[in-house]
C-alpha cells in the first residue's frame, strides 16, 4: 500500500492567534477523514457483495438496488462526518472528495474486478459462478479492512507514527484474500485472473480513496492560491480573528503537493514583538500580491528541480 498525499503551505509574518494543540484529542479534520475512510471501506465490501451474489442469482435489479442502498449509506456517513466536524469548528468539506467520487471510484474497479475474476468462467456453470463469487466477495472484504486500517491511522497519527500497525494490519488483510483466492483456485476454479491482478486492482481503488481524502482535492497543484479566511472563527472552543498588522484581511498561500508531508515556509523580512520593534518598519505589515510565491523560482519554490 503506498501512501502519496499533501500540501506545502505558505505563511506569512502576521498577528493571529493559534489554539494550542490537544495532545489527548482527535483533530476535528482527522476525525473527519477518518469517518469517510471507514465508510468507504463499507461501501467497497457492499458493492463488491452485490457483484458477487449477482455471479450466482443473474439478478441484475436486486444487485442495483443493494449498491443504490450501499450508496445512500455512503452519502449519510459522509454528511454525519462533515456535520460533526463543523460543530468542532472545521470544515472539512474542501478536504477531500464528495461521496459520489468516492463511490465512482469504488464502482468503477468493482467492475474491473468482477470482469477480471469472471474471465474464463462459465456463469452458466454452478461451480463456476460460486468460485467466482467467493473471490469477489473476498476482495470487497480486503478492500474493507484495508481502508479501516487506513481509518484508525489517521485518526491517531501518535499511536502509529511510523504506521507499522497499519502496514501488519494490511498485509494480513491481503493475505487473507490470498489465501481465499489460492483455495478457489486449488479447488479447480477456472479464472484466469491472478491473486497479484485482483490483488492489485484492490490496492489501486484503496490508494485512491486514501489519496483523495487526505490531500485536498480541490487544490490546485500546479500553483499556489492565495486564502482569505475571515473571522471570527470558532475553532475547538476558542475565537480566532486572523488579521495582519494594518488591519487588512490575513491571507496565506497553498499549493498541493505529492508526497504525506506538510511544508510550512514563514516569509523573510524581521519580526516584532512590542510598541517599539512594532512601530519601526521592520516587517510587513500586509499582504500584496508580491508576496505571492508564485512568482518565486528558488529552492523549493523550483518546482523543476526534483
Amino acid at each position: 500500500m503506498r501512501i502519496t498525499s499533501p500540501v506545502a503551505a505558505l505563511g506569512l509574518a502576521l498577528l493571529a492567534a493559534a489554539p494550542a494543540a490537544q495532545a489527548a484529542s482527535v483533530y476535528p479534520t482527522n476525525q473527519c477523514v477518518s469517518s469517510k475512510q471507514k465508510a468507504a471501506g463499507t461501501y467497497c465490501k457492499s458493492v463488491l457483495g452485490a457483484q458477487a451474489k449477482w455471479n450466482t442469482t443473474q439478478d441484475a435489479a436486486k444487485r442495483d438496488a443493494s449498491i443504490a442502498k450501499a450508496g445512500d449509506k455512503l452519502d449519510k456517513a459522509w454528511l454525519k462526518a462533515e456535520e460533526k466536524s463543523l460543530k468542532a469548528g472545521v470544515d472539512c468539506v474542501d478536504t477531500t472528495l464528495t461521496s459520489d467520487a468516492a463511490a465512482s471510484l469504488v464502482d468503477s474497479a468493482a467492475g474491473a474486478i468482477l470482469a477480471d475474476v469472471n474471465d474464463g468462467l462459465n456463469l452458466g456453470v454452478k461451480s463456476d459462478a460460486s468460485c467466482g463469487a467467493k473471490i469477489v466477495k473476498a476482495a470487497g472484504v480486503d478492500c474493507s479492512k484495508i481502508l479501516v486500517a487506513q481509518s484508525a491511522f489517521i485518526k491517531a497519527l501518535a499511536k502509529d507514527p511510523t504506521g507499522e500497525k497499519r502496514d501488519g494490519k494490511i498485509a494480513k488483510a491481503s493475505q487473507a484474500f490470498t489465501k481465499t483466492f489460492l483455495k478457489e483456485v486449488e479447488k479447480g476454479c477456472p479464472t484466469t485472473a491472478t491473486a497479484i491482478s485482483v490483488g492489485s486492482a484492490v490496492d489501486g481503488v484503496t490508494d485512491a480513496i486514501v489519496t483523495n481524502t487526505i490531500v485536498s482535492p480541490n487544490v490546485d497543484d500546479s500553483q499556489f492560491t492565495t486564502i482569505s479566511p475571515t473571522g471570527p472563527i470558532q475553532y475547538q472552543g476558542k475565537t480566532l480573528s486572523p488579521t495582519c498588522m494594518d488591519g487588512s484581511p490575513y491571507s496565506y498561500f497553498v499549493k498541493r503537493g505529492t508526497v504525506n508531508k506538510v511544508l510550512y515556509y514563514y516569509q523573510g523580512g524581521g519580526a516584532c514583538w512590542e510598541s517599539t520593534t512594532c512601530g519601526l518598519p521592520v516587517c510587513d505589515t500586509n499582504v500584496t500580491p508580491g508576496d505571492n510565491p508564485n512568482g518565486a523560482t528558488s529552492g523549493f519554490f523550483n518546482l523543476s528541480n526534483p
